[in-house]
């Protein structure tokens, strides 16, 4: 059962690293606003703003509840792996 309780923090703390690495933010992103800066024929510059599709997980909506789960399970794995070991 410790293996399994193991496994389960892992995969929190996995699921937790994914969310830093993608962005970071409180809620889920679907797009993600990309400004470009072009010049134009007589030497402005323009900047251009477009909407481009790019999930990136959140916090509240997207990991923290699985991560939050998983941590659960492996403290109830852990916790009676222990009892289990005193008894015996």
């Amino acid at each position: 059962m410790r293996v399994a309780a193991l496994v389960c923090w892992l995969l929190g703390a996995a699921v937790l690293g994914y969310w830093g690495v993608s962005g970071g933010g409180i809620f889920n992103q679907e797009k993600r606003l990309v400004e470009k800066v072009t010049v134009d024929d007589f030497g402005d510059e323009v900047k251009s703003q477009a909407w481009v599709e790019d999930f990136q997980l959140g916090l509240l909506d997207g990991a923290a509840p699985p991560a939050a789960l998983l941590t659960l399970a492996g403290a109830v794995l852990f916790i009676v792996d222990l009892r289990r070991r005193r008894r015996a």
